[in-house]
This record gives C-alpha cells, structure tokens and sequence, in this order.
C-alpha cells in the first residue's frame, strides 16, 4: 500500500485504519469451556530418535515442496484428508527410523496435530484457539505398512475430533488456570510447576509435531505480488524435529526443522511420497 497498491481488507488482512474489535482479544479457551467432564492427561511417552544436537541457536530447515493435486489424489485413494496423509506420513518415516535404530524396546511413535476450535465454536479472536491431539501407532502389536498407519491415525483423529471430547480436554486446560492454588502462588512456585507438568505432559508425550495452515489466500489485489507462503515451527524445547506444511497456488510446502545434525528422518519422509508418486523438489538453509 505504501507504494501505491491498495489492498482489500479480506481474506484475513486487517484493516489498519480500525480500531480493533472487542472480540479481537477474546480469550475464547474460558468463553466456550463447560467443564463438565474434564480430560486427564495420561498418555505413555513416546518415541524419540538418538540423534546430535547441534549447537544453541542452530536451526536446519528441509522443505519439500510438491503438487497440491498429486497428494490429494494419493490421500482420495486411501479415503482420508490431506492432512491425515501427511500425518500418516509422517509417523511412518518415525517409524522406520524407530526400527533402524534397533532398539529392544520399541516405543510408540505419535504425531501430535493442532486442532483449530474455530472449526468449531464461533471466534473473531486473534489469539491462540487451539488445541492438540496426538494420534499414535504402537510397535508392540506388531509391523505396521504405510497405509495402515495412515488408516489408524485417519481414525484416530475422525474418533476425537468431535466438540464433546475436545471440550473436555478444553477444560482440563482451562481448569488449571482457575485453580486457586494457581492463582496465589508466586511466579517463581508456578515457574517450577509448570516446568515439571511440561516435562510429563509435553513434548514427552509426542515424537513431531504437524501444523497444517491449509490453504491461504489472499486479497485478489495482493496476489500478483505473492510468490509463496513459508511457514517454518522455531526450534522445540525437547523433541528434535517440527513439521509445519502450507499451500499457495496449487503447490503444498511440507517444512521440517531440526536442531540435530542428522536428516534422516526429512529423507524417509520426502523418499517416500516420492515412492508414491508425488513430485517433491528438495529445498534447505544447509548443505
């Protein structure tokens, strides 16, 4: 606009010159918990490769990027949506790593998904709305293909992803931020606290995260001047990989960052969709 391009205020550009909305701010976790029934959080822990970290303040980032339409037809074929394919995907690359590695114990191998809630309650916010879940496969019940991996974890998410269970764990959530004790402990007590539930309940608890944007879009006037959207996940406190995957123009752009030396697993993931015949062009910060 600065250079004389007006652009539309749609598809998710804001108007500069409004006063934002009330609801902009909304904490919409508080508006739409019911509390009556509250998730626990008991999950195993999962899978994590033995890998080299690289030093502080490193991050590799492998992208894949590859026709919308191929991986869509891929995903039509097994009945399942885009996303539960790259999930699927996903684990299965884990999976195969897991068992390259030889281990005797064999741990489950779980991707852990954000769900937009405002897919299902009504929200203008712009702050976080969102919760995760985290599909799994476990190795103790024997050898999985890759299409049964992709039909469990399709399951998995059609069995959760309904408003019912989602509130509960939306209230467990809630629930500890209204807990008095929470409320009148001083920060360095809560510091600590939260530090030891991140550690049971956090990244423990899932071997990658997958962050889908889907689409994006935007203002007919802006189009010419937009090339593609990169949306790259900053490096996580725990685990050693992130997995972040957008679309624009037809072209889906799968992401892994890293903090180790090692990309075996961006090479299981990327081998096999090409395996399956989607064109995938490689793309890296490092050699």
């Amino acid at each position: 606009m600065l250079l004389g391009h007006p652009i539309e205020a749609v598809e998710g550009v804001l108007d500069c010159d409004q006063p934002p909305l009330p609801d902009e701010m909304e904490d919409s976790h508080s508006r739409y918990a019911q509390f009556k029934h509250i998730e626990k959080r008991r999950e195993s822990k999962a899978y994590h490769p033995r890998m080299v970290r690289q030093p502080v303040h490193t991050l590799n980032i492998i992208t894949g990027s590859m026709p919308v339409e191929q991986v869509r037809q891929r995903a039509k074929a097994l009945d399942v949506t885009i996303n539960d394919y790259l999930a699927g995907a996903l684990c299965y690359a884990f999976y195969q790593l897991q068992k390259q590695e030889g281990r005797k114990r064999q741990y489950p191998v779980k991707v852990s998904v954000p769900i937009n809630m405002r897919t299902f309650h009504p929200s203008e916010t712009l702050r976080n709305f969102s919760l995760f879940i985290n599909p799994e496969i476990d190795p103790k019940y024997g050898d999985f293909t890759f299409e049964e991996i992709v039909q469990q974890i399709h399951h998995f998410m059609r069995l959760r992803l309904n408003k019912k269970y989602l509130n509960a764990v939306l209230s467990a959530n809630v629930g500890n931020q209204k807990n008095r004790f929470t409320r009148i402990a001083p920060l360095f007590i809560k510091n600590i606290v939260m530090d030891i539930a991140y550690r049971l309940y956090g990244e423990s608890r899932y071997s990658v995260a997958l962050s889908n944007l889907g689409v994006m879009k935007t203002p007919p006037s802006m189009a010419p001047f937009v090339e593609r959207f990169d949306f790259i996940m900053g490096p996580p406190r725990t685990n050693l990989h992130g997995a972040t995957a957008v679309s624009y123009k037809d072209i889906l752009y799968v992401t892994i960052s890293s903090v180790v030396e090692e990309t075996d697993a961006e090479r299981l993931l990327f081998t096999e969709l090409v395996k399956r015949g989607i064109s995938v062009k490689i793309e890296s910060n490092h050699f």
